[in-house]
């Protein structure tokens, strides 16, 4: 099973899509705080990252394009409440593999993703 971090400021949103992830058996650790989740990033083994976009002390994307500094392979799925077009291109043109929005997000669609991540 993969192992996940969540990154999201909102720790209710962290308990939510982490305990749908662990009930059908993934290993979820979540952090609020996204300057501590590159720090348990760079220590931990994680096989993919799912970040909210709009955070306080860092976004989604910078935080996407910081992992990448120092593994440009690091998957990472984007989770957030503004799915506007704009946000969408630039969290492909950051390379993202996948991006969701919330609270609309049908968790299946989520679990199949890491389904294609967990065959690759």
């Amino acid at each position: 099973m993969l192992k996940i971090l969540l990154v999201d400021d909102n720790k209710y949103v962290i308990d939510d899509v982490g305990g749908a992830l662990e009930s059908v058996g993934y290993y979820c650790i979540g952090e609020t705080n996204p300057i501590k989740a590159l720090e348990l990033y760079k220590k931990g083994d994680f096989d993919a990252v799912i970040v909210d976009v709009k955070m306080p002390q860092m976004d989604g994307i910078t935080f996407l394009k910081e992992i990448q500094t120092f593994n440009p392979n690091a998957v990472v799925i984007i989770l957030t409440s503004y799915g506007d077009s704009d946000t969408f291109t630039e969290a492909m043109r950051s390379r993202a593999y996948a991006f969701f929005s919330k609270p609309a997000m049908d968790i299946r669609q989520l679990l199949d993703c890491l389904k294609k991540i967990e065959a690759a």
